[in-house]
């Protein structure tokens, strides 16, 4: 994202040509234009981009070849309302489903805009526990990680959360701020980018940890909290 230009752009493999995908049109409201989109920017299976517009308040989706995109989640000004975002937004995803999951960050909660909705629904409010979400992912099975001061789970079958890394230190059981998580494309290993200890952490989804598959991190043998059921 090239965030003071109000664009994203797109180079292309081996040459140093780039095309502009969204945006390029100044800092405005404009279906056609971005303001400090500096938080997430996803793809969906279809390549439509998914950019976080914090300073709209929104996030937009761009088809390709586009000249102008189109509002998936807030757009209704700056506020803490279901049809509302903060003016801080962190990571977005988007599942099968083309559903949009926004890292609500100013508001402390993880919403969730299905397709065409006018509002979003709050499945995740992180300040029951202090959360400040920065980072979000989804595994195969469509559950939910969040990154932030830990890393946490949202079981989409049981609708219930659970902290899988602590927070606070800089062993290899803890992170101190992530603001990225990524699965790897066999979702074997879910990366952490953890900013304020400098480093990236690489955790191992165990297949067989008790009858049940496990997370611990490549450099301990801490023991592995439960990812997903087997």
């Amino acid at each position: 994202m090239d965030v003071f230009q109000y664009r994203v752009l797109k180079w292309m493999i081996g040459t140093n040509t780039t095309t502009i995908v969204a945006g390029g049109n100044g800092s405005g409201t404009a279906l056609n234009q971005l303001s400090l989109a500096w938080g997430g920017l996803t793809l969906d299976s279809l390549s439509n981009v998914y950019i976080s517009d914090s300073g709209n308040a929104r996030v937009m989706k761009w088809a390709p070849g586009s000249l102008s995109g189109q509002v998936v989640a807030g757009g209704n000004g700056i506020g803490n309302g279901s049809n509302q975002l903060s003016s801080s937004i962190g990571s977005i995803a988007v599942d099968s489903k083309f559903t949009v999951f926004v890292a609500d960050t100013g508001n402390y909660r993880i919403q969730m805009w299905p397709v065409g909705a006018s509002s979003g629904i709050t499945i995740i409010p992180t300040n029951t526990n202090g959360m400040y979400p920065l980072a979000l992912e989804l595994d195969s099975m469509g559950n939910i990680y969040v990154g932030g001061s830990n890393i946490m789970k949202y079981n989409v079958a049981t609708k219930t959360a659970t902290t899988i890394v602590f927070s606070y230190g800089n062993s290899s059981n803890q992170v101190g701020m992530v603001n990225g998580l990524r699965f790897a494309a066999n979702n074997t290993n879910l990366f952490a980018v953890d900013s304020s200890n400098h480093r990236v952490q690489r955790y191992s989804v165990i297949k067989n940890c008790g009858g049940k598959s496990c997370i611990s991190p490549f450099t301990s043998s801490f023991s592995a909290e439960i990812l997903n059921p087997s």
